[in-house]
């Protein structure tokens, strides 16, 4: 074993490194002791290997569950087969991925005879407290779960589980680090935060692997990051705090180097920008930006794109040009273009926001990889050869070392750029 279990001062328990690790070297991977797919992306991926083909089967019994091919609902049978039947019973209801997920994991442990998970599952850290919205959420998903699996379940029982839940489950993204389902890996658990990590977690359909990010020691405790990094240090302890119950102490957050760079953030693009100004100017953005991604739920992808040009348009001389909200206007803007066809708005938003990228992100985090891969295709895409092959060698680069030289996303990348090489001579 490369790694084992250990108590971190402060933290309880962690996982430390048995062995030296270089650079992009795999440290374990795992599959889910239970996984679901985000509602929104059911009908287009599927529910085993979570790739995304031309079409998919559909299960014949509860009309819910979709696979690639025969071979994975094969595969997929031993988990499906129970959820299925319940599926079909309160059909056309359709529960909660959470509502899937709790219902999952039950019929894993009382049909399990594996002693070992069960123990693991029980180990599980996880805090007490809830808060009246979740407390309500909580009592919503009982009442859903009981009818979803046909039978009453005691209270007690369910809140730790579902604490431990809450606490310990990785969110699954898909090769461009888009989340599209939830799952709940008992070893990998272990791992705690830190908004500086040695490692990063990225998936292989369901199947999570943990890669160093940095040269780790041996006995070196090992790291990942349980949120997004890109925001202020006070928004990244305010989500800590809501779903984890702990404030991060790391040298992301507390540094002299971090906190000084933290200020970028809520700066003026110049020293003669009033505070006052700059205060307005994010609250703006946040509503404006708020606005843009529910119409591109809402599938209103021209609107959405009107609200984040405007608003990055109008606070982009006001606001700091490395301030989270200005990176993930340009994210959005950039993402509307995609969806409109409109390549040269896209490239342009592209660009933008992957300055912001290189500034706040390590060379190795896989979603600066992602976006230095998605600006490579758009600029050969619209002919700009020379350029892609820059971007498309860095993205290279960094996959290698973020989720490894055999990746699919990083074979695919790979691929593209030796493309892109000879169509650029």
């Amino acid at each position: 074993m490369m790694f084992s279990e250990c108590i971190v001062d402060s933290k309880g328990k962690g996982l430390r490194a048995n062995k030296p690790f270089v650079q992009g070297e795999l440290v374990g991977t795992e599959k889910p002791f239970a996984f679901v797919v985000e509602q929104k992306w059911r009908t287009s991926v599927c529910h085993e290997c979570l790739k995304i083909p031309s079409s998919l089967l559909r299960c014949s019994l509860c009309k819910f569950a979709r696979y690639c091919g025969r071979d994975c609902q094969r595969l997929a049978w031993t988990e499906h087969k129970r959820e299925c039947e319940s599926l079909h019973r309160v059909a056309p209801r359709v529960p909660t991925e959470t509502a899937r997920f709790v219902a999952r994991i039950l019929h894993k442990l009382w049909n399990s005879t594996d002693e070992e998970c069960k123990r693991r599952l029980e180990s599980l850290c996880y805090h007490d407290e809830m808060d009246k919205q979740s407390e309500k959420e909580f009592a919503e998903l009982i009442q859903t779960v009981n009818v979803f699996v046909g039978q009453s379940l005691q209270v007690d029982h369910m809140t730790s589980l579902y604490q431990k839940i809450r606490c310990n489950s990785f969110s699954v993204c898909n090769e461009e680090m888009q989340v599209i389902g939830v799952g709940l890996y008992l070893k990998f658990s272990l791992i705690n935060h830190s908004c500086r990590p040695n490692c990063v977690a990225t998936f292989c359909g369901p199947t999570v692997q943990i890669r160093a990010v940095h040269s780790i020691k041996k006995d070196e405790e090992l790291t990942i990051s349980y949120i997004e990094l890109l925001q202020p240090i006070s928004h990244r302890q305010k989500a800590l705090w809501e779903q984890y119950h702990f404030l991060c102490d790391c040298c992301g957050c507390v540094s002299e180097e971090a906190v000084k760079q933290d200020k970028l953030h809520t700066s003026g693009y110049d020293a003669t920008v009033p505070a006052r100004q700059v205060a307005d100017a994010l609250e703006m953005c946040q509503s404006s930006l708020e606005k843009a991604k529910e119409a591109a739920r809402e599938g209103d992808h021209r609107r959405s794109l009107q609200l984040a040009e405007m608003t990055f348009e109008s606070y982009s001389r006001v606001i700091h040009p490395c301030s989270y909200i200005v990176i993930q206007c340009a994210d959005r803007a950039m993402d509307s273009c995609i969806e409109l066809g409109e390549w040269d708005g896209a490239l342009k938003y592209g660009l933008q926001s992957l300055d912001g990228y290189k500034f706040w992100y390590s060379c190795y985090n896989p979603l600066l990889a992602v976006q230095l891969f998605r600006v490579g295709k758009l600029q050969r895409y619209i002919g700009r050869h020379s350029d892609a092959v820059r971007s498309l060698q860095l993205a290279v680069s960094a996959l290698e070392v973020s989720h490894g030289c055999e990746h699919p996303l990083t074979l695919t990348c790979r691929e593209m750029l030796w493309q892109t090489c000879q169509e650029a001579v």
